[in-house]
């Protein structure tokens, strides 16, 4: 007995539903069919038509369902119970739909058409899925990463818009463009619905404490320019998606447990600036397709686990300011397409196994102030001409190629600090230890003899200086670690001057056994010339600020008859690099904020509005949150009453950064080339206040531990600095005060530039030192321009993002009517003020000295003139430039 099967029937050919039960009917019809020997076969009933319910449906949260019910009728219009139903949809991105008919939302928003055939006959419902995945994703991210417990979750998940939930940052059409998040406390794993944030430009989650790994879905956010997952706990490979990422701009991924090699596809990103992938376990070579990212500055890869040479590829970093590859495990020499680099500013390859003489493209690199290769093989050739060039670089730590360490008697001068290898120039005029180090072979416990120092000043008779035998001793080899292992004495300060040259007689009267094979002479002939600078007068000018409200007067009792020699100034002197020291106490000038990044902008404008030379700080009892705050390689610095901070704050202005000892911020906080991890001062030195040696594992007064002191390191440095720098730099502006327009502004914490009003005052011009990323314009109504100059933004290396300047510029006549808008732009964007501006402002100066004594930039809402904020002057008498943003036609007359 045969079957025929039909779709959607079941063997004995009749349309029924599986699981029904056999009925007495149905089983007398199969005998009958069983007792035929040609059974007459019943063909199944034909579906007729097929009606979908519901027809439409819509979806607005993932997650949701519908099951659509599909009925077949023949063409009788009966019910064809079981019949089987084939379901289709014709976009599965938008919508998908099961076996049975259940439908879901899946990736996208859109319409999609869900068919039900039977036969040749089918129906369709339209499903429309309008789902808001900003708030799926950010849903997904908050429950992810214990968004109950996050430190600051204001607003999230509640029914506030969304861009008002905390480091949440939305566009114009309410699409999330910025999510910021950083030190927020966020426990967990990045979810891979953040990939659904297609208009995001901007993810930052730094110091957090996110796992697990990086889901290859944020390759899916295209518009994205800053990716910042540093000092997380995140694991795994870095996923080759992000090279996806074409506009991306920086890239911080350091400080993880990221491991696997580097993916190649990093070298996609065309428009990547910085890129960071310091501190993980990364692994394997460094891949040659890396050289193509010709737009990156800042190329970070330290302290991972990379093998292998340097590809000479990377010379296709054209535009690289800043290269380090510390704490690696590359081999071989370092390539001459390094020297291709014609912009790069900083080279830093220490702590790694490369070897061989610098290759001599180097000298092309007229922009280097560093190069570090310490912990290394590799070394600096003798040639004149590479010496010439890196005698200019003003931060380095080079060993010289043949360099054989002093194995018999040494001696020395050293001021605050001294190194045997990396000697440390003497300041001119400060007084200077002489430490006299005795080796002899057979040493056996004597003491050192007579020693005899004779010096050769430039000008005038030589100078002897005997020190007699005492007990200190002969030792095998030099011993730094007490005053006992070296015969001392303290050199008077009008003896160290330039030109000053050295011979030691050790033993002069042959006391001693011969036999002992101590060094007679030091040098064995001839004589030993003395490194010694003069330093540029530090001109310091010290400000005392005040609250207009409830001010602590306490400030002025510390400034009142201060000198230069006070204690207070005292690690000033002697840390840093400065000799003849010209203090000026400011007057008093009353604010109306102790943040310090406000006192800091104060400080710069008060600098320029009177036309100040040298470095001004200013001061205060205490801050809102820093101690201290000073502008790197510059003029303006802020601090508490303290020398400590002071000293380190006046590091920053000298070109100092950090050293990495309880700073723990990584680059750009921490200065990549110091030479100790740690951040000790890695070299002996000396305090003349107490007579005792330094250790070389105290902290370097640039780092956040104490007790602090200065090596030979940031010593030199900030010596280079001032001679390099401070010298023509410092003079001050030449011919009478004129008419000029006093521009300030800086960046909020954000990075977003903004500008505060501007005034008319009589001084004169103080404009930019060196071109930059953001721009000045001053404009007429009908736009056309007046000024303009580009600049680079002054950086507070402590801190966050934010930053501040202020110039003066030369006024031309017809500005008084014509000038309608100044604006600052830059890579944070741009900021207007213009005659709607509306931020009342005022400072307030003695007629007399030209000296300010006030600045006010927060006035209440409604002051229209300068009468109304008379009574806020500190002392009467005053006179009183008043702005609310471009200034009005009586400025200008004034």
């Amino acid at each position: 007995m045969s079957f025929s099967v039909w779709p959607g029937v079941d063997k004995t050919g009749l349309a029924l539903r599986r699981s029904a039960p056999v009925t007495v009917p149905l089983l007398i019809l199969l005998a009958a069919f069983a007792c035929d020997d040609e059974p007459a076969i019943i063909p199944p009933p034909e579906p007729a038509r097929i009606t979908v319910d519901p027809t439409t449906a819509e979806f607005h949260v993932v997650g949701d369902t519908v099951r659509l019910k599909a009925t077949v009728v023949d063409k009788d219009g009966k019910v064809i119970e079981g019949y089987k139903i084939g379901w289709s949809t014709s976009d599965a991105a938008v919508a998908t739909v099961t076996s049975a008919g259940i439908v879901s939302a899946w990736e996208k928003d859109g319409t999609a058409t869900i068919t039900a055939t039977a036969g040749s006959v089918s129906a369709t419902a339209t499903i429309t899925v309008l789902i808001d995945w900003d708030l799926h994703a950010l849903t997904a991210f908050y429950n992810a990463t214990g968004g109950p417990h996050w430190e600051q979750n204001t607003g999230w998940l509640t029914d506030a818009p969304v861009e008002e939930w905390h480091g949440v940052s939305v566009d114009e059409s309410g699409r999330v463009i910025r999510l910021r998040l950083g030190l927020n406390d966020l426990r967990g794993s990045i979810p891979p619905e953040l990939g659904r944030l297609t208009e995001l430009t901007e993810l930052s989650l730094p110091r957090n404490d996110l796992e697990g790994s990086i889901p290859r879905e944020l390759g899916q956010l295209t518009k994205l320019i800053g990716l910042a997952l540093n000092f997380n706990q995140l694991s795994g490979p870095i996923p080759p998606e992000l090279g996806q990422l074409s506009q991306i701009d920086r890239v911080f991924l350091s400080d993880n447990h990221l491991s696997g090699e580097i993916p190649p596809e990093l070298g996609q990103w065309s428009n990547v600036r910085t890129l960071m992938l310091s501190d993980n376990q990364l692994s394997g070579t460094i891949p040659p397709e890396l050289g193509q990212l010709t737009k990156v500055t800042v190329f970070l890869m330290e302290r991972l686990e990379l093998t292998g040479p340097i590809p000479d590829e990377l010379g296709g970093l054209a535009s690289v300011r800043l290269l380090s590859l510390v704490g690696n495990s590359l081999t071989g020499p370092l390539p001459e397409s390094i020297g291709q680099l014609r912009g790069l500013t900083n080279l830093v390859v220490s702590d790694t196994d490369l070897s061989g003489p610098l290759p001599g493209s180097l000298t092309t690199l007229t922009e280097l102030k560093q190069l570090a290769t310490w912990g290394t093989e590799l070394c600096a050739p003798a040639d004149d001409d590479f010496q010439r060039w890196l005698n200019g670089v003003r931060k380095r730590r080079v060993r010289s190629c043949g360099e054989v360490p002093d194995s018999g008697s040494v001696a020395y001068l050293t001021q605050a600090t001294q190194s045997r290898e990396f000697p440390v120039p003497l300041v001119a005029g400060e007084e200077a230890l002489l430490r006299v180090f005795v080796v002899a072979p057979k040493a056996d416990g004597e003491t050192i003899p007579l020693v005899r120092a004779i010096f050769y000043p430039d000008e005038g008779d030589s100078v002897v200086v005997d020190i007699e035998s005492g007990s200190s001793l002969i030792g095998d080899e030099v011993d730094e670690s007490s005053l006992e292992f070296s015969a001392n004495a303290e050199i008077s300060a009008s003896l160290v001057q330039p030109g000053l040259e050295m011979v030691v007689e050790i033993d002069p009267d042959e006391a001693k056994d011969p036999d002992l094979g101590v060094s007679q002479r030091i040098p064995a002939s001839g004589r030993t010339a003395m490194d010694v600078r003069v330093m540029p007068t530090f001109q310091f000018t010290l400000i005392p600020f005040l609250l207009d409200e409830d001010p602590d007067s306490s400030i002025l009792d510390i400034t009142e008859d201060l000198e230069a020699d006070d204690p207070l100034l005292w690690r000033i002197n002697t840390l840093l690099p400065v000799g003849e020291f010209e203090l000026t106490v400011h007057e008093p000038v009353t604010t109306s904020s102790d943040n310090p990044y406000d006192v800091l902008r104060r400080t710069s404008e008060i600098r320029v509005a009177e036309n100040g030379v040298g470095y001004y700080m200013g001061t205060m009892p205490t801050f809102a949150g820093w101690a201290g705050l000073g502008y790197l390689a510059d003029w303006v610095s802020v601090a508490v009453a303290n020398s400590s901070v002071m000293a380190h704050e006046l590091g920053h202005n000298l070109d100092l950064e950090h050293a990495p000892c309880g700073a723990g911020y990584g680059w750009p906080f921490v200065d990549l080339g110091y030479p100790d991890p740690e951040g000790e001062i890695a070299a002996w030195g000396y305090d003349f206040t107490t007579g005792i040696l330094v250790n070389p594992g105290d902290p370097d007064v640039m780092s956040y531990c104490n007790p602090k002191w200065v090596g030979d390191y940031h010593f030199s440095s900030a010596m280079r600095y001032r001679q390099e720098v401070e010298g023509p730099k410092a003079a001050a502006p030449r011919g009478p005060p004129s008419q000029s327009l006093l521009i300030r502004g800086g960046l909020d914490e954000d990075g977003a530039p903004f500008l505060e009003p501007a005034f008319v005052i009589d001084v004169r011009p103080s404009l930019p030192r060196a071109t930059g990323a953001y721009r000045l314009t001053g404009t007429t109504a009908d736009a056309e321009e007046l000024f303009s100059l580009s600049f680079a933004m002054p950086v507070v290396v402590d801190g966050d993002r934010r930053s501040g300047f202020a110039f003066a510029l030369p006024t031309l006549p017809h500005w008084m009517d014509s000038l309608a808008r100044i604006r600052l732009a830059g890579p944070g964007g741009s900021f207007d003020l213009d005659g709607d501006t509306d931020r009342p402002a005022a400072i307030m100066r003695d007629p007399r000295t030209g000296r300010i004594r006030a600045i006010f930039s927060d006035l209440p809402p409604g002051v229209v003139s300068a009468d109304e904020i008379a009574t806020l002057a500190p002392v009467p008498g005053l006179d009183i430039l008043f702005s609310r943003g471009i200034p009005d036609s009586a400025a200008w007359r004034r």
